[in-house]
């Protein structure tokens, strides 16, 4: 028999066939008492399930997914939007973390499991790109129905609002139920062809903002700024966001994968290297990744590569000062901070120069708190900051919406997010793929399109080139 609170997953009851969790949600719906404050959350236990081939199969509008690669810990797949905190011109990170916690607080399963999906974008801006307009300047969602891996364990969580006592809401959740594709689509995809490819900036166009960029920083006026292009691809037919988001898991397995679709229109995804941080009560992690190689076409060479990065004085300078912006921001928050040696974090078709760093917060430091502090690293915006976000507005030649912001989730005394890099943005045929790369005065302008080329392989490799 399985309850509506449980302390742990032990407590509510041996895993069900698919079917029979989500019978079991629907019959739950006119027994359960909802809460007039909060959230209320049904949970049913799952055998172990493919989470992403159960996500493709589903016919909702708004679909989430999040999957922590690198070590299996959190996987997350959810549909629909229970609750949405949404803003499109500014964030007060730590407001609204405050008000997830809240809504989280009231009910033992929220508190334990509950988890508000979604980030915010690189900078504010009173400008949106309608390419963006879904997604605003933050945008943080309750799915409304969801399952999640935690360790060894999969269940399937309801989420509900005081407002869905009303029988036209009830109804509502009871057909979405019914509608629950229960067999997860594994096949590998296929993807269309490209016919067009443009580059913002041309080539051109980037060796001129890279030499205005090196100019400042010779005169003093910044050290470090972390420049973007947007690489358009339009497509021969649509494209399934989630098909590219299943392909990039299986390519790039030691990354955080993260997928938002607000609408069906639009979808934001990406495979990152780089965790922005892990926040669990007062133990914070995050790192510092800056600095990249490609990797080598043998072993001998890839060593040679990574050699080269891990000893090269331009890439010391950009992964320092990377180093020092969060140890100082999360000093400034109190905290007692431990930074690891340096080393190499290896990708499929890239490596990175990468310090693993540990702290402990005061009590009353928040997601928010460290949203604020850490986002934009000097990895994708510069230092000093300001006056490297100042060249960035300027100069850019678009505008950079989600990409290089942050994308993951936010929970009761425990958040995690990720830099939102390696990613791509996806409408109808047409798909946007971003990369960008640090620059300092040592860097030479050849180098640096040749990088941005080598951080989008990941994606451009699965599609095939037609008229290009």
């Amino acid at each position: 028999m399985m309850r509506h609170s449980s302390p742990g997953f032990g407590d509510i009851g041996q895993s069900l066939p698919i079917t029979e969790a989500l019978r079991y949600l629907r019959e739950s719906l006119g027994a359960v008492t909802i809460a007039r404050r909060g959230i209320t959350r049904i949970e049913a236990p799952l055998p172990a399930m493919d989470i992403l081939g159960w996500l493709r199969t589903q016919r909702a509008e708004e679909k989430w997914y999040w999957d922590d690669n690198r070590d299996g810990s959190l996987i997350l797949g959810g549909i629909g939007a229970a609750d949405v905190i949404h803003d499109i011109t500014a964030m007060d990170a730590r407001a609204v973390s405050n008000r997830i916690h809240a809504m989280l607080g009231e009910d033992l399963q929220a508190r334990l499991r509950g988890r508000y999906f979604g980030g915010m974008t690189f900078l504010p801006s009173p400008y949106v790109d309608n390419s963006w307009q879904h997604f605003g300047c933050y945008r943080f969602v309750l799915p409304r129905l969801e399952i999640v891996r935690m360790g060894k364990h999969h269940i399937m969580g309801l989420n509900l609002l005081p407002d869905d006592t009303n029988p036209q809401a009830m109804d509502d959740i009871r057909r979405m139920l019914e509608a629950i594709a229960t067999t997860p689509k594994t096949d590998t995809p296929l993807f269309p062809m490209i016919e067009q490819r443009q580059d913002i900036p041309d080539r051109d166009g980037w060796e001129a903002l890279l030499t205005r960029a090196i100019a400042d920083i010779r005169n003093g006026i910044i050290n470090k700024v972390a420049l973007a292009r947007k690489v358009i691809l339009t497509l021969d037919s649509m494209i399934e966001p989630l098909d590219l988001m299943w392909s990039l898991r299986h390519r790039e397995p030691n990354t955080l994968h993260y997928y938002l679709q607000p609408t069906p229109e639009q979808c934001f995804l990406g495979a990152s290297p780089e965790l922005l941080f892990r926040q669990s009560s007062e133990m914070v992690y995050t790192e510092a990744i800056a600095g990249t190689r490609r990797r080598g076409a043998n072993s001998a060479e890839d060593a040679e590569l990574g050699q080269d990065l891990m000893t090269h004085a331009k890439d010391a300078v950009e992964h320092q000062s990377v180093v020092d912006r969060i140890v100082q921001g999360l000093r400034a928050l109190q905290a007692t901070v431990f930074a690891e040696a340096s080393r190499l974090h290896k990708m499929t078709r890239v490596q990175h120069k990468h310090t693993p760093i540990a702290a402990w917060l005061p009590p009353d430091c928040n997601a928010g708190d460290l949203l604020s502090i850490l986002h934009p690293t000097p990895a994708v915006g510069g230092n000093p900051r300001e006056a490297a976000l100042a060249f960035i507005r300027e100069h850019e030649p678009f505008e950079r919406g989600w990409f290089a912001g942050v994308v993951g989730w936010i929970g009761y005394n425990r958040a995690e997010f990720a830099v939102g890099i390696r990613s791509a943005l996806a409408e109808g045929n047409r798909l946007s793929v971003f990369s960008g790369a640090g620059i300092v005065a040592e860097s030479h302008i050849p180098s640096e399109w040749q990088e941005l080329e080598d951080k989008i392989a990941h994606i451009l490799g699965l599609f095939t080139q037609g008229t290009l």
